[in-house]
């Protein structure tokens, strides 16, 4: 918070002494008469010009003819390094083997999962986020709508938010990865790596429910959302959960991370 400064009255004003000189005629550049009706009171005239030093001094002191001569003050500018131009390239990180039937969704639509993927950033080069991408299985609503997160680590768990924005996309086809371009989101990927993940989101629309019968049984369960796919692809469990905006926890289902990757592309030095 802060309050503004307004300053008090004077007998001279900025304003009466802003002087435009490529307005003046040659004559009138030579000599400028400034009319001061009191010279005893305490305020300062400053005399500024581009180029050149500011000349302050106390109007008590001015006399009837004053010549000023300002010091010359150039201007220095920042030198400039230019290269040529980097080469790109463009590098997915995350999951990359085919699905192998393992999925991971949730029950009914009351509590609300978010899944997410650490990608670790193994050749410590630092990149740029272009596109990311969610295995979306056959099983359940596939076409439910679900929101993008990206999170800088926090040890190892998601942390600081990343995408400042509400990203809510849909699958268009199952057994796919859904593809989302970040680009202009401009989010670093740097040594620490990146988690990203999936929110699902209570719509409460029916359409997006489902149920599900067991086998020699009558019990019948309702799921809500799509289904996401499992990877056992990794050597170690990135991937984390939490329930309704809850505390993270690892993800051990199936001893499986999810299926998510991002395509990040790096400049070459």
């Amino acid at each position: 918070m802060y309050e503004q400064f307004t300053p008090p009255d004077s007998t001279i004003t900025t304003e009466k002494l802003r002087i435009q000189l490529d307005e003046l005629t040659a004559q009138e550049r030579k000599v400028l008469t400034l009319a001061i009706e009191d010279k005893s009171c305490h305020d300062s005239l400053y005399v500024q010009a581009i180029g050149y030093k500011t000349l302050a001094f106390k109007v008590s002191n001015v006399l009837a003819s004053l010549v000023l001569s300002l010091e010359e003050a150039p201007i220095r500018l920042q030198s400039i390094e230019i290269n040529r131009k980097k080469e790109i390239t463009t590098v997915w990180k995350g999951s990359v083997e085919d699905n192998k039937g393992f999925m991971f969704g949730q029950m009914g639509g009351s509590v609300l999962r978010e899944a997410a993927l650490y990608i670790p950033n193994d050749d410590q080069q630092k990149g740029y986020l272009q596109e990311l991408g969610f295995y979306i299985v056959r099983f359940g609503q596939y076409k439910t709508p679900f929101r993008v997160r990206i999170y800088e680590p926090d040890g190892d768990i998601p942390g600081k938010d990343l995408l400042l924005e509400n990203l809510i996309v849909q699958a268009k086809r199952p057994n796919k990865y859904c593809i989302i371009d970040v680009s202009k989101y401009n989010i670093p990927f740097n040594e620490k790596g990146i988690f990203i993940s999936m929110e699902w989101l209570n719509l409460n629309d029916k359409k997006y429910f489902y149920s599900v019968k067991y086998r020699n049984s009558k019990a019948v369960s309702t799921f809500y959302g799509q289904q996401i796919g499992l990877s056992g692809e990794f050597e170690e469990l990135y991937g984390r959960v939490r329930i309704n905006n809850g505390p993270w926890k690892k993800m051990t289902a199936g001893f499986a991370s999810p299926m998510f990757k991002a395509k990040i592309y790096f400049y070459k030095e």
